[in-house]
């Protein structure tokens, strides 16, 4: 096989000449032997702490099992390497030219077929052969040219390559041991750093919207984003007003509090807790495979406690461990007969696999009871909701780690991974909560009294009225009022029923009544992907003339109810299709 030079570009790349500084003195290098050109090659795509990580995994095979196996080492590093649709090092710039490129290759391809169905799957396996996540099939919504639209579209390969790229770069991390509490904990620094400039970003391109209606009312989208859930402060106070809400009706039922926590097995953590060596049993999962693991662990449990009809409501949290994988904290309240069962059920569950390790017994399961001569559950999972979010309240968390920078990093971990941090068990839907928090008020009856207790923030009383924390779902009095539109969404596919406001078996109460327009500022380029505009750009700019969208208020697009109280607020929900951009605001607003 013909080993060709390597070039300029790839020999003074950071990276290389990283890898090259860390090896002086490990032995003699020979600038024109066939393994220093497989170096470069290998260096060139990784970022520096990659590089030196590959480096000091070279230098320690060298070492102990000679120029040989160390060699072999950097082959299989490569060939791994050179699958990859995109470096380890890509910018974002380069995300976006790689995702025009294979946007236009689909066109091109697709002028070669006559049949839908076959040029669909054929567009949908080369994204799976690139690593990416094809289109969801799954709901009935989604079209053959749907999909076809989706694998043609530059915007949607962006978003694609984004996510694809951020996991291996994550992935490449925890194999070569960068992620651990020695080194980067939960995630590696690369992933922070990726995250913080994809945050820029974002609020770059929610700054250049406007949403503006038919009173001349506009607000930004980063002002409905600060108002919404996606403001981790937001985000944090409702999460304990929901909590000590279940604790509320625990209290005055005489339940009983029990804080629980699931742990995968060995197998699924990369390196040892103790020093950050590598975990020989380690088997390649990764922490999105892991969560799945606890998903199917606790699907069983779940299915298990219904079959028994032992009803347990509160809530459970997922976040990493120092390497990354996740494990899950849940605070369930229940009968006090039935603490004892539920505990065994959920230790035999957690036990059937490996459970006989060493440690497992101790560590893969625990079970502690609330004791309230010591405080109150809420105050005890409070910790565990602050580090996941914002780390207010704390100094530093479990690991020792600044608070503000332990919930940045778990806020990657979580973003990267695509983990879903914290679950409702039981209760009513918090959706039907946001809604009435959109109203200024609602007609006498249920639907006054539920208005009422979401606006005061009294979830326990909301439950009650919605007939109990362990009442079905569909069996609950007040549910979302959704209409059907003949709206499609950017691929031309039918959005589906949207929510329109909130209904008894007696009455409507729509939600949802302006007619919005978004338009761009001259502040940067619309949507997500918006470049940071210039420091001279800083103040904000009259929108521009030129509306991008307008939807009413039933529609995908709609921000909702003006109260006519003094002290009233602007709600609202921003989707595009079926995703949300910003959802769930309560955004201060004062009357003239």
């Amino acid at each position: 096989m013909r080993h060709h030079a390597p070039g300029l570009r790839e020999l003074l790349a950071p990276a290389v000449m990283i890898g090259e500084r860390a090896l002086l003195g490990v032995f003699e290098l020979e600038p024109d032997d066939k393994a220093f050109h497989q170096r470069v090659k290998t260096f060139a795509p990784l970022t520096p702490n990659l590089a030196r990580s590959v480096a000091a995994a070279y230098e320690a095979r060298v070492i102990f099992d000679g120029r040989s196996a160390a060699d072999t080492f950097l082959l299989q590093t490569r060939q791994r390497l050179d699958g990859l649709p995109l470096p380890h090092k890509a910018t974002d710039d380069d995300i976006e030219a790689a995702a025009k490129r294979l946007a236009f290759e689909n066109r091109q391809t697709a002028r070669l077929f006559l049949n839908d169905i076959e040029l669909a799957a054929k567009l949908w396996k080369r994204a799976q052969e690139l690593g990416v996540v094809p289109p969801s099939i799954d709901s009935p919504l989604v079209t053959v040219e749907g999909v076809i639209a989706r694998l043609t579209d530059e915007r949607w390969w962006v978003r694609a390559l984004r996510v694809a790229h951020a996991r291996r770069l994550e992935a490449e991390s925890i194999g070569l041991g960068l992620v651990h509490r020695h080194a980067g904990i939960y995630v590696s620094d690369d992933t922070i750093k990726r995250r913080r400039s994809q945050k820029r970003r974002n609020r770059y391109a929610l700054e250049s919207m406007l949403a503006v209606n038919e009173l001349g009312q506009e607000l930004s989208l980063q002002e409905l984003a600060e108002a919404s859930i996606s403001n981790p402060r937001i985000r944090r106070c409702e999460l304990m007003t929901r909590i000590a809400g279940f604790e509320q009706i625990a209290q005055d039922l005489g339940h009983a509090g029990v804080f629980y926590s699931l742990t995968c097995p060995s197998r699924m953590h990369a390196v040892l807790s103790k020093d950050g060596m590598p975990n020989p049993k380690y088997n390649g999962t990764l922490p999105d495979a892991a969560q799945k693991y606890l998903c199917r662990l606790w699907a069983r449990i779940r299915a298990k406690l219904k079959r028994l009809g032992i009803p347990v409501y509160g809530f459970r949290v997922a976040e990493p461990q120092h390497d990354g994988t996740p494990h899950w904290h849940f605070l369930f309240f229940m009968k006090p007969e039935h603490q004892a069962r539920v505990e065994e059920i959920m230790r035999d569950y957690a036990l059937r696999e490996d459970g006989d390790e060493p440690g497992a017994a101790k560590h893969r399961f625990t079970a502690k009871a609330i004791d309230k001569s010591k405080g109150t559950a809420t105050g005890y999972i409070a910790k565990y909701v602050s580090k996941n979010i914002d780390g207010y309240g704390l100094e530093a968390d479990l690991e020792g780690i600044e608070s503000k920078n332990a919930a940045e990093r778990v806020e990657a971990w979580a973003s990267t991974w695509g983990i879903r941090q914290f679950q409702q068990i039981g209760g009513a839907p918090v959706s039907i909560w946001r809604e009435l928090r959109r109203l200024s008020g609602a007609p006498d009856g249920l639907l006054k009294d539920a208005f009422e207790a979401a606006d005061t923030g009294k979830w326990a009383r909301f439950i009650e009225l919605m007939g109990g924390s362990t009442r079905p779902r569909k069996d609950q009095p007040i549910r979302l009022a959704k209409e059907e539109t003949d709206d499609t969404s950017k691929y031309n596919e039918p959005v589906g029923p949207v929510v329109v406001g909130v209904k008894t078996n007696a009455e409507v109460l729509r939600t949802r009544l302006h007619n919005w327009t978004l338009q761009r500022t001259s502040r940067g380029t619309a949507g997500e992907d918006a470049r940071p505009a210039a420091p001279a750009a800083a103040a904000r700019p009259h929108p521009a003339v030129a509306p991008l969208a307008t939807w009413r208020g039933s529609m995908p697009l709609s921000i909702m109810t003006m109260s006519s109280r003094p002290r009233s607020r602007a709600i609202a929900t921003l989707q595009v299709g079926k995703s949300p951009i910003v959802e769930r605001i309560t955004w201060p607003f004062r009357r003239d």
